[in-house]
Parts: structure tokens; sequence; C-alpha cells
């Protein structure tokens, strides 16, 4: 055999007690002085025998009366029972119990254990918590296209390109500014048919950038960009470290970013603060809520 050969060999040894007979062998009580003048359960304790009956633990406390006597080292206690007087303990014999051994060998030569290096390495692959971050090639991208272009203003307010996936979009501003307005109008009628119950609920503008133009929308030129967010887990885990924990909100956070001027016309919207009034089109200046970016 070579020094290169891997082999494995397994091995496993089986008893099995043989106790059909209790005592298992003939016991010499003779010199056991402190059993001699008691009534006896069984009054053939001393010589092997069937079992006649196996006790529980929930019945054997049941069983018991007042009476104990205790013997000396590698001599049973005699217990005083409603049957009579049992002896409990050990005893010291030459005689050994009759085993039966089953032994199993297996030997397999030239094993490759490569199979259970590569099983423990995915088992670990598998239940560890990922430390590092994949990230694609738009995720990539958008972060090439922000560290270019974004600046900030005198005052020091940051200003942003929208995020385009190749080149800025050619849209029908005029085909797009026609579905807006029947929006609109819809939108307009049914609020003053059936207005809302509560006028001093603080509304949550979602611009819809999603809505479709020519088979594509706004949202879908965008790049998204990675997760910034840390991971739940380790905010649920450190959550738990303190006994204090203090939690904040950051007000109107995507509104104080601005969109870089030549970008705006892509967030323009319609309105007007009275159905007596002309519809008139604004520009939004500041990153909304609603793009996918």
């Amino acid at each position: 055999m070579s020094s290169t050969t891997n082999v494995l060999l397994s091995t496993a040894v089986v008893e099995v007690l043989d106790i059909r007979d209790m005592p298992t062998t003939l016991l010499n009580y003779k010199s056991w002085s402190h059993i001699v003048n008691i009534n006896h359960a069984d009054p053939q304790f001393y010589h092997p025998g069937a079992i006649d009956i196996i006790l529980g633990a929930d019945v054997f406390p049941n069983i018991l009366l007042q009476g104990r006597i205790a013997g000396k080292a590698g001599e049973p206690t005699a217990i005083n029972t409603v049957f009579g007087w049992i002896l409990m303990g050990t005893v010291q014999s030459n005689t050994y119990l009759n085993t039966n051994t089953t032994s199993l060998f297996a030997h397999t030569a030239d094993t490759d254990l490569s199979f259970l290096d590569s099983s423990i390495k995915r088992f670990w692959e598998l239940e560890e918590v990922p430390t590092y971050k994949s990230v694609s090639p738009d995720d990539e991208l958008c972060e090439t296209i922000f560290k270019n272009t974004h600046f900030r203003t005198e005052t020091g307010r940051y200003v942003v390109e929208l995020p385009f996936k190749l080149s800025e979009p050619q849209f029908d501003f005029d085909a797009s500014r026609s579905l807006a307005l029947r929006r609109f109008t819809s939108l307009e009628k049914r609020l003053l048919k059936t207005p809302d119950d509560s006028v001093t609920t603080k509304l949550r503008i979602v611009y819809d950038a999603s809505a479709k133009l020519s088979s594509y929308s706004l949202n879908d030129t965008l790049l998204s960009g990675p997760k910034l967010q840390r991971d739940l887990v380790k905010i649920l885990l450190n959550f738990r470290l303190h006994s204090v924990a203090f939690t904040s909100d950051i007000k109107g956070m995507f509104t104080q970013i601005l969109v870089a001027e030549k970008h705006r016309n892509y967030q323009r919207i319609l309105w007007r603060f009275s159905p007596n009034e002309s519809i008139s089109d604004f520009r939004l200046k500041r990153v909304t809520f609603g793009l996918s970016m």
C-alpha cells in the first residue's frame, strides 16, 4: 500500500446483557447476618430464578413499609415492603454476566476524502452570515454616475443628476403631459364629488414615475443603485445590547437634495389651487419620493 493511499476504518462493538435470571449466580448469603431473622419476600432470593414482576418507579414507593436494615460494605440492604423484605444493592461475586458480543468491521481502501472536506465547507458557507456584499454592474454604474456628477452649492446643499441607465431618454413630453392632464382632471372631479372626511390629516405625496408612455416609464430608465440601509438583522441585534434605545427620523430627507437643472424637465407636474384657475406646469427642483433612484 502506498503512503498516499487513504484508508477509512470503522469498528463497532455491541454487547447485549443476558439477564433472564435474577440473581445471575448463586449467592453466598450465609455471612449476611443482618438478614437472618426476617421474612423474605422471596425465600429463595439467593438462588437464580426467573423474574416474576417488574415494578416501575411510579409504583415502587407505594409498596414500601417502615424498616430498613443495612449491612456491611459489599452486602445488600434489606427493605421492608408489603410483599416482605426485599434485598437491594451490590454484592461481591466471582462470576460475571453473560454477554453476547457482536463486532462490526468495515474497511474501505483508496477512499477520496475530498468530498468530506467540501461538504463541511459547504455547510459553513450556508450557515455563516455573509460579511461581504456583492455589487451588480448596474449598482457600480450608479455609483460612478453619482461620484462623477454630484456637487454642493454655496450653501452646502447637494445637487445630483438623475442616474439614467444608458443615455438620457427621448420622452414625448407633449404626450406625457396629455396623460397627466387626463389623470389630474379625473382625480379632481372625484375629490370634488366625494371629498375626504378629514381635512387636517397630513398627506404623503408619492409621485407616479412608473406611469408608462410608449411602453416604458421614467423609472424604467433610471438606475436604483445599491442598498444603502444597514442590515436589518444587525439593527435588531444591536438594539438589544443596551437597556435604553433612541429612535429618530429625518423629516423631508429626499427634498433636501436638489436635482440638476438639465434634468428638472423629467420632474414636471400639473397643479392648480382652485378649479376656477387654469392648470399650470411646475418643475420639481428636489429629489422626489417615487423615483427609483
